[in-house]
């Protein structure tokens, strides 16, 4: 009984420190770790284009599109993700209210790769 409640102390603390990255917003730009990771620009409410750090290429184009969930009665935001890379559109089951949770959503899921620009 008590490795059964050590194990589960332990994937609760896991769990809670899974994302401990420090994330900032700059100027448009997302910084991870105080590595430049990537510029976003929001075209509308609920859309955004994810662009290169370096050349300001198109990476993704981010919408967030209102769901509404019958079990919990509330209405949710869900990113569905076009890259230009490889001309295909995504849909994610993952509720996004702030833009510090898109760049985390966009990091978790490596939609982007991080590069090694350091902040000025």
């Amino acid at each position: 009984m008590k490795k059964l409640k050590l194990i589960l102390v332990t994937l609760l603390l896991t769990s809670l420190s899974a994302f401990s990255q420090n994330i900032e917003l700059q100027d448009n730009i997302a910084y991870i770790d105080e590595i430049g990771y990537l510029k976003f620009e929001k075209i509308k409410k609920n859309s955004y284009i994810i662009r290169d750090i370096e050349d300001d290429s198109k990476l993704l184009k981010i919408k967030l599109v209102d769901a509404y969930n019958r079990i919990d009665k509330k209405t949710h935001q869900l990113p569905q993700v076009y890259s230009y890379r490889s001309k295909r559109k995504s849909k994610y089951e993952i509720n996004i209210k702030t833009e510090h949770e898109l760049i985390k959503f966009i990091y978790s899921k490596k939609l982007v790769p991080l590069k090694k620009y350091i902040k000025d």
